[in-house]
């Protein structure tokens, strides 16, 4: 069976149109297709997931109207186990 799921960030909000770098390391643990999700739920990014751990870092811009804005990481349709670690804004 496949899921998705992720953690929300509850102690950071960005600022309207702000520019940010977030970084974070994951790899799978026997997980196959899917993908690692990240970002602001209103603009999220999707990465391949690899069984090394890997360093993932995208840039993005923050909307001007952050109305139920949140950061968040988590997966997308994997069917295992994946780690994620050293999540940094």
């Amino acid at each position: 069976m496949r899921s998705a799921n992720y953690w929300k960030c509850d102690g950071w909000q960005p600022e309207p149109g702000g520019v940010y770098r977030l970084s974070f390391w994951a790899k799978s643990d026997g997980a196959s297709s899917g993908s690692v999700t990240s970002g602001l739920n209103a603009a999220n990014q999707d990465f391949p997931i690899s069984s090394e751990w890997r360093r993932y870092t995208r840039v993005f811009v923050a909307p001007r109207s952050l109305d139920g804005v949140f950061l968040r990481v988590g997966y997308w349709m994997i069917k295992g186990k994946i780690m994620i670690d050293d999540v940094a804004v």
